[in-house]
């Protein structure tokens, strides 16, 4: 290097990629705690579902893990060789779809939309169904009944039931929820149920065969 131009030109390219470099790491380190949340609630959540558990089961978690605990939940479910069949509450299907996507599993299992005829018009598609709004809970059943009648070897996931309470009485969400609780039993097909809010855990654990606590995982 001839002059302190040079230099300076040298460290300026130098710290320019050491930036790059952490800058990258950084984003492998945040895949790698992401990737690791995600492993440890399916740990946790595997913990409570052995083999093809046809029993009708109630996670309570974290609104952080929410979404993780039912992704956990139907792969699980997956790897026993039933299909998921999810009933969507917090996330629409494109939201759903993608988390699925992150476990190989966007193929593998059947949603039920509650959440996008709000927002946006769909029509339903070969493994995606929608529902008008969770307020119309007897479509929902309706839906229910007729994939219990129509498709074989499955299981139902319901993402977070107590986002119910935001159009139903509590008595109304205990009814459905023992509705459908019943209706599986009758079928012998397992469901698995997620709440983010423990004031209902007690009421709601009634209607269960096991009830699991999932820690809040960051």
């Amino acid at each position: 290097m001839e002059n302190i131009g040079d230099v300076e030109n040298f460290l300026q390219k130098k710290d320019g990629v050491s930036k790059h470099i952490k800058s990258e790491t950084n984003k492998f380190d945040d895949l790698q705690k992401m990737l690791l949340k995600e492993e440890r609630v399916y740990l946790e959540v595997s913990k409570n579902i052995s083999g093809k558990d046809l029993t009708q089961s109630i996670f309570l978690c974290d609104p952080l893990n929410a979404s993780d605990v039912v992704v956990a939940l139907a792969r699980r479910i997956s790897a026993q060789g039933v299909l998921p069949i999810i009933i969507l509450t917090t996330m629409n299907y494109k939201s759903a779809r993608k988390a699925l996507q992150k476990v190989g599993l966007e193929d593998k299992v059947f949603l039920i939309d509650t959440v996008s005829k709000n927002i946006s018009f769909v029509k339903d598609m070969e493994n995606i169904w929608f529902v008008d709004s969770l307020r119309n809970l007897t479509q929902l059943q309706i839906k229910i009944v007729k994939l219990i009648k129509t498709k074989k070897n499955v299981a139902f996931v319901f993402d977070a039931l107590n986002v119910l309470e935001l159009y139903h009485s509590r008595p109304i969400l205990l009814k459905f929820t023992y509705s459908v609780s019943k209706l599986l039993k009758k079928y012998k097909l397992g469901g698995y149920y997620s709440i983010t809010k423990p004031s209902l855990a007690p009421k709601l654990s009634q209607f269960f065969d096991n009830f699991a606590e999932i820690k809040k995982i960051e």
